[in-house]
């Protein structure tokens, strides 16, 4: 296991400004058995309730999410992120309790990060769902084709109101 301390080793610094826009901190990162181990916790003191939109810092409780990301240089990349769970300050909220969600990047209930899917979105629809699958399992995803293609049915379209049918 090779361990990158913050304090003594330039890679750190690196994978550090690769985490700087998404808000978060990279409290420590390794390699290990083929795979790479970054973990982050948000940059926040505070978060807001996603049901009433009331910011809070009352930590009630923390926990680990792990999350799968793009491979870097052939290494499967696991994110480790300590979310912590905050109590909602308004009294009228129907939520007692809410978890952060420190970026865009890593969403509600998902075990993907956004870009990891996109990823996975492009590479299935320049080939098909099952070929996606095996060319992901090489990189240590394990992601099936009905996944693939439930990832593929969630992609919002955009609207085109300027186009003419000629008949």
């Amino acid at each position: 296991m090779q361990n990158y301390n913050k304090k003594s080793n330039r890679q750190n610094v690196s994978i550090q400004n690769l985490f700087n826009d998404l808000k978060l901190v990279v409290e420590s990162s390794f390699i290990e058995d083929n795979r790479c181990k970054i973990q982050v916790r948000s940059r926040a003191k505070r978060a807001v309730c996603p049901h009433c939109g009331k910011r809070s810092s009352k930590c009630h409780s923390h926990y680990t999410r792990t999350l799968y990301d793009l491979p870097i240089l052939n290494y499967q990349t696991i994110i480790i992120l300590h979310a912590r769970r905050f109590r909602c300050n308004n009294p009228a909220c129907s939520a007692k309790t809410f978890v952060e969600q420190p970026c865009d990047e890593i969403q509600r209930y998902k075990r993907n990060t956004q870009r990891l899917i996109e990823h996975v979105v492009l590479t299935a629809a320049n080939t098909s769902s099952l070929q996606a699958e095996k060319l992901f399992e090489q990189f240590g995803h394990k992601l099936s084709d009905t996944t693939i293609l439930r990832y593929i049915h969630n992609v919002q379209v955009p609207e085109c109101k300027d186009i003419k049918i000629l008949v």
